[in-house]
């Protein structure tokens, strides 16, 4: 083993060490460098009008771009998720902890004592589920708001520097530099058509059917609007899961007009947003069937707690990223080397 050779391996060997090591000292705050990035992906078009508006001021336009985040998504999701917490908090004690099984919406409803059961059972495991994910985020406001705090630094030198880390990224890799701008490019496309194509959607549906609860009298209207969200991921049902019962409670409790209201507003506001609005926000990114969203929201629920609910989908993205670069990369550099054989 020669002197370079024993100097490379000294060098990867400390590299691989110190990025370990940075590795831990970041760990603490990747979820909000995951959020910082998803916002970055879907503000970026914001951004990039603002700073063109602003004759090219990026500190300025970056500052402006988070000033519209907070008040326009981040504030109003704060309260609904509040909201959320605290009629299921309430309802967990009120109903299920005093062992009254049942539902108020789904009791008034004719159905089989065989599926009331069930369907209660189901509906109180996924409360308690829900309640369990939620309570982390609100067990430590302090650490909530400096981790938001610790996304939006970020956030603002993803949008003021982002360029410039961009080249940085491809410089660094060992592939050429037009592989590098692909994959970075497909992975921007296909994260923001996902959180975009399905995640706001899904959150624009909840907050319509939630009006709609609250102006038809549906008790906890933001509790069922949150599982409304939950239920736009189901390809094929959607929000109908929830909004269905609603409306047969209202009907069963003799408020019919109630009940032919909401089934409009259900229809028109909530059921027809997705072919309006996906359109728009769905860029050229990869496909991601519905279905597999939902299994990624879920799972990473589940695995990483409140972070997962945007971690899982970014996995996925990159995964189905990856699986489109695979066949121009890998196969075709194959196909390459095949030819040159003799």
């Amino acid at each position: 083993m020669n002197h370079k050779t024993i100097q490379t391996a000294f060098f990867l060997v400390l590299l691989i060490g110190a990025l370990v090591m940075v590795f831990f000292v970041v760990k603490p705050f990747i979820g909000s460098l995951v959020l910082a990035f998803t916002l970055a992906v879907i503000f970026h078009p914001l951004y990039k009008q603002l700073r063109k508006a602003l004759n090219n001021q990026r500190s300025l336009a970056s500052l402006l771009t988070i000033l519209i985040i907070l008040i326009v998504v981040l504030a109003p999701l704060a309260a609904l998720s509040i909201q959320v917490f605290q009629e299921g908090k309430d309802f967990y004690f009120n109903t299920l902890a005093r062992g009254e099984v049942t539902l108020e919406i789904l009791d008034r409803i004719p159905l089989p004592d065989e599926w009331r059961y069930n369907v209660t059972e189901y509906l109180e495991q996924g409360l308690v589920w829900l309640l369990e994910h939620l309570g982390v985020v609100f067990s430590s406001v302090a650490r909530v708001v400096f981790n938001l705090f610790i996304s939006l630094i970020a956030l603002y030198f993803l949008f003021k520097q982002g360029g410039e880390l961009k080249a940085r990224l491809v410089s660094f890799s060992p592939l050429s530099d037009k592989f590098d701008v692909d994959i970075i490019n497909r992975l921007q496309n296909t994260v923001s058509s996902v959180i975009k194509g399905v995640i706001v959607v899904a959150i624009v549906q909840a907050l319509l059917a939630g009006v709609g609860f609250t102006i038809f009298g549906i008790p906890s209207p933001a509790l069922w609007a949150m599982l409304a969200m939950l239920a736009a991921f189901v390809p094929g049902v959607g929000t109908a899961l929830v909004m269905v019962p609603a409306v047969l409670y209202l009907f069963f409790t003799g408020h019919t007009g109630a009940a032919i209201g909401l089934t409009i507003w259900g229809a028109l506001a909530v059921g027809l947003i997705d072919n309006f609005l996906s359109p728009m926000l769905v860029g050229r990114g990869t496909k991601i069937h519905s279905f597999l969203i939902l299994l990624s929201v879920l799972g990473g629920l589940a695995l990483f707690g409140p972070l997962g609910f945007l971690l899982g989908p970014l996995l996925i993205s990159f995964l189905f990223a990856l699986l489109d670069i695979y066949p121009v990369l890998i196969l075709r550099e194959h196909s390459h080397n095949h030819e040159l054989q003799p």
